[in-house]
Order: C-alpha cells, then sequence, then structure tokens
C-alpha cells in the first residue's frame, strides 16, 4: 500500500521566505524574476544591471519584449479603427482573468463581426456537351442509341461513381536452380614403391635366438627367422645348417668342461679347474671372427 499523508504541511517558524527578491538601486522597485529586473534596467533607466550605461541595440532589443500584451491589442484595434472611419466601429473583447472563458468547464465564442454583408453567389453555368456528340453518317437514318436515363451534367458531376481497384497482385519468385555439381577427375597418382625396411641377420642376433630355444628343432627356428627376415628357400636351407653347427659347437664345449671336472673335489682341484675353465672361455671369446657371414 501507497504511503500517503493527509495531513497539512506545518508551516515554517522562524525563518524567512525561500523566494529571492531583485531589487531597483535607482527606483528601489522590487521584482520577484531575474529577466524582469534586467528589462526594468534596460528599458526604464537605460542602464545594465552593474550600473554601467547600456548598448543601444541591447535596449532596442529588450524593448520589444512585451509588446503583445491585452493593452496593446485594444490600442492597435483603436487605431485602425480611427484609420477607416466609414466602417462600423469592430467590437473587441479583452478576456480577462475573470472571463467567462477562463473557468473550468465552460466554453466562450464571440461571434465573429464583418465590416460589409456577403455578396448573393452567382449562378452555375453549365458548358454545351452538344458540340461533344459526333455527327450522323450521310445514308444512314438509324437513331443514335443514347443513354437510358437523362441525367442532368451539373447531378452528373456530383455522382460519385464506383470504380473497382486493381488488387495487388502477388509476384512469384523465381527459383534460382542450381546447376548440376560435376565431379571433376581424380588425377592418376603415381605411388612411388614403398621402401620395405630390410632386416640384416647377424651371427649375434642367430646366437641369441637360438640360445633362447634349448628345446627347439633346428628346422623350426630356420622356419621362424625366414618368416620374420623374408628369406629365401637357399638363405633359409643355409640358416639352418649355421644353426646344426653352433648345437654342435655347444655340445663339444660342453664335453671338454665335463671332462676337466675334478673327481676329489679339493680346494687344489677346484681351483685348477676354475683357471682351466676361464682360459677356455677366453680362448672362445677372444677368437678370430667377423660379425656378418660370408
Amino acid at each position: 500500500m501507497a504511503r500517503t499523508k493527509h495531513t497539512d504541511k506545518a508551516p515554517a517558524k522562524g525563518l524567512p521566505p525561500a523566494v529571492k527578491e531583485f531589487r531597483c538601486s535607482i527606483c528601489s522597485a522590487t521584482l520577484k524574476r531575474k529577466p524582469s529586473w534586467v528589462r526594468h534596467m534596460l528599458v526604464r533607466h537605460k542602464k545594465n544591471p552593474d550600473g554601467t550605461e547600456a548598448d543601444p541595440l541591447r535596449i532596442q532589443q529588450y524593448t520589444r519584449f512585451g509588446q503583445n500584451t491585452a493593452a496593446d491589442k485594444h490600442r492597435r484595434a483603436e487605431q485602425r479603427a480611427q484609420a477607416v472611419p466609414d466602417q462600423p466601429p469592430v467590437s473587441i473583447v479583452t478576456i480577462t482573468k475573470d472571463h467567462p472563458s477562463k473557468r473550468k468547464g465552460r466554453k466562450h465564442e464571440q461571434p465573429a463581426a464583418y465590416p460589409a454583408p456577403d455578396s448573393p453567389d452567382s449562378e452555375l453555368v453549365y458548358p454545351d456537351t452538344t458540340s461533344l456528340v459526333p455527327p450522323a453518317k450521310p445514308g444512314k437514318d438509324k437513331p443514335v442509341p443514347g443513354p437510358s436515363r437523362q441525367t442532368d451534367p451539373a447531378e452528373e458531376a456530383c455522382i460519385r461513381k464506383p470504380c473497382r481497384p486493381m488488387k495487388p497482385v502477388c509476384r512469384r519468385v523465381k527459383r534460382l536452380v542450381a546447376p548440376p555439381i560435376i565431379a571433376l577427375p581424380k588425377r592418376p597418382v603415381t605411388q612411388s614403391p614403398a621402401k620395405r625396411r630390410v632386416r640384416i641377420l647377424t651371427p649375434g642376433k642367430l646366437a641369441k635366438i637360438v640360445s633362447r630355444r634349448v628345446h627347439v628343432k633346428p628346422s623350426l627356428i630356420a622356419e621362424e627367422i625366414a618368416e620374420r627376415y623374408a628369406m629365401t628357400p637357399e638363405q633359409r636351407r643355409a640358416t639352418t645348417n649355421q644353426i646344426i653347427a653352433m648345437r654342435a659347437l655347444q655340445r663339444r664345449v660342453s664335453t671338454d668342461i665335463r671332462k676337466k671336472l675334478p673327481v676329489r673335489r679339493t680346494k687344489r682341484s677346484v681351483a685348477e679347474f676354475l683357471d682351466g675353465l676361464s682360459a677356455t672361455l677366453d680362448e672362445v671369446s677372444t677368437s678370430d671372427s667377423t660379425e656378418e657371414f660370408v
């Protein structure tokens, strides 16, 4: 609910009114508005508000202000009536503050006064339309068909004839048909032959594979190696022979080591066995050999 206050506002006590008055320094006239005070100083005393002499152009400009008051209108009307003595005087109504037209809810209209009565209206003259009828052709006595109803041209000019305006036509928008999409032929791309990585089987790799497959036959090991390294049948057969030779070498080395094993394991015999085993292994590892097969 809106908060409204129905009691009257308490008047201020002991405070001056919040209105600034402008007092003329020459005639001590009191004015409530600053523009009126400035106009009073310029028009009445020919001076600026600060007391200096005013410019004539500025005085003339301020003199024009307020010349269209009710008193000025009455004075100008009297001057016009005196200038034309033959015409009857024009009744001038000055609307004051207490005039009935100023009251709320009432309207007051004053009838207009004309110096001379209006002249009578002239008669309407219609044009002759007989000259518009084409002359009859010679040799033909047929009467010219005329309108079924003879109307007065004046009435015909005032008759409102029905008309049928053209209805707006809805234009059809043409559909833009897209051209068919034609696939461009693919250019033949010449693919270069893929370079296959060639795996090389070294003796070290072959020995590593064979040592991890102790209980596998040489033929199966060769088949696996041939599939991995893409070997020909001749290379596969040679690899099988190499695996058989490596197995024979393993048996020979193991047989020599077993022959040197001491029967009575004393400290001296064990030391001699280890020394001989170390010398044999050094001979095998330091033998003159190549890393590639011939």
